[in-house]
């Protein structure tokens, strides 16, 4: 009688390994590495010091590397090329690896010299958008100028007094002019919503662009 109690608590204690295991391999995917491949050691916390220097074990990364894989052994272990300084065993289970994936961002040693209209036959031929920018106690207004000749992407934000006596005859003062059939001025655009740059309107009357002397 002992003895099938016995059986019949290990057949359960099976079961409920296998069910265990079951619902475990859902959420794992297999992690197959070949030698030559690089990975990333996940070192224990305040241990191994002698592979990376960690001043503050706390806020230290959880991987480090990536080190070359010199040997497979057995199913699930990996023996890595650690630093010649690293005192401890080599070989690790692949649940301390993590496949090394390069980054292939193109990386530029000088910074591109920003664009100098003025050396190029554009100017001014639609505004986009516009806004009120803070500058100590002042607001200062900057439109969004689309320029001559380029796509909108290329559009940029720039001080409106500053580009307006830059080019005064650029196409985009004219466009403005004939939407409203006045001279747009700082204290006219002043007049719109902010970035949106939509007209501000009064119930029974319209708020008209007026120039201003």
């Amino acid at each position: 009688e002992h003895q099938a109690h016995t059986s019949l608590l290990k057949a359960h204690l099976l079961k409920a390994q296998t069910k265990m295991k079951h619902y475990a391999d859902q959420n794992r995917s297999p992690r197959m590495f070949s030698v030559g491949d690089s990975v990333y050691l996940k070192l224990q916390p305040y241990a191994q010091h002698t592979v990376v220097n960690r001043p503050c074990a706390k806020l230290a990364y959880k991987f480090y590397g990536p080190f070359e894989v010199l040997e497979q052994i057995g199913p699930a272990a990996y023996k890595l090329q650690l630093p010649a300084a690293a005192q401890i065993h080599p070989v690790f289970h692949v649940s301390q690896l993590k496949e090394f994936v390069p980054d292939h961002t193109p990386v530029f040693s000088t910074v591109p010299a920003p664009v100098d209209f003025s050396s190029m036959d554009v100017q001014p031929g639609m505004i986009l958008d516009r806004k009120l920018v803070k500058k100590g106690d002042s607001a200062l207004l900057q439109v969004l100028v689309q320029w001559t000749g380029l796509p909108a992407e290329a559009a940029t934000w720039e001080d409106y007094d500053t580009i307006k006596l830059r080019y005064p005859t650029a196409p985009a003062w004219g466009q403005a002019e004939s939407q409203e059939g006045g001279t747009v001025s700082t204290r006219a655009l002043l007049l719109t919503n902010g970035a949106s740059g939509s007209r501000q309107e009064k119930k029974g009357t319209d708020t008209k662009w007026q120039a201003e002397s």
